[in-house]
């Protein structure tokens, strides 16, 4: 099932499929470990209402052809690099987020979690995704950590440290 159903705009058509959720499997210590991947509705749309309303969401949110641009680079990154890639932690609004900086132009937020239900899964919530040049506001400050150094703390459930 899609994540995102398409968007018309403008009487222009945008899919989002490149946004569908998916599942990286890869070892890590010699075991294996499933990374599900899902993508939020900030990665395409944004609050200024210049574009269509992205139904199916509490908050107002807007498509944004600037974000839905780049939210292919931001797909293209979670499934090819970002295993082997570096993020910063931070304190979000919601708790610990964490954002990397590898995906060429754009900063990837994110959400790293354990599920529930399997001690070797790990979920990641793609937040945001933009190019960090578009906002007023500076990155935040945080630790640098190899992506797979989180994942092994998440499943141990070991602290990540902000700084």
């Amino acid at each position: 099932m899609p994540a995102w159903p398409p968007v018309i705009d403008g009487g222009k058509r945008f899919d989002l499929s490149h946004l569908d959720p998916f599942i990286i499997e890869f070892e890590l210590d010699g075991l294996p470990v499933r990374l599900h991947v899902a993508f939020g509705a900030h990665v395409f749309s944004n609050e200024r209402a210049h574009g269509v309303r992205v139904g199916l969401l509490r908050d107002e949110r807007y498509f944004c052809p600037r974000r839905y641009a780049t939210s292919f680079d931001a797909a293209r990154y979670m499934h090819e690099g970002f295993i082997d890639g570096h993020v910063r932690a931070f304190l979000g609004r919601n708790g610990q987020q964490f954002y990397t900086l590898d995906a060429e132009h754009i900063a990837i937020f994110m959400t790293i979690r354990k599920t529930s239900h399997d001690e070797r899964e790990i979920h990641c919530h793609v937040v945001s995704a933009y190019d960090p040049t578009w906002s007023r506001n500076r990155l935040p400050r945080g630790k640098l950590y190899a992506v797979r150094t989180v994942i092994r703390r998440r499943i141990n459930g070991d602290a990540i440290p902000i700084r």
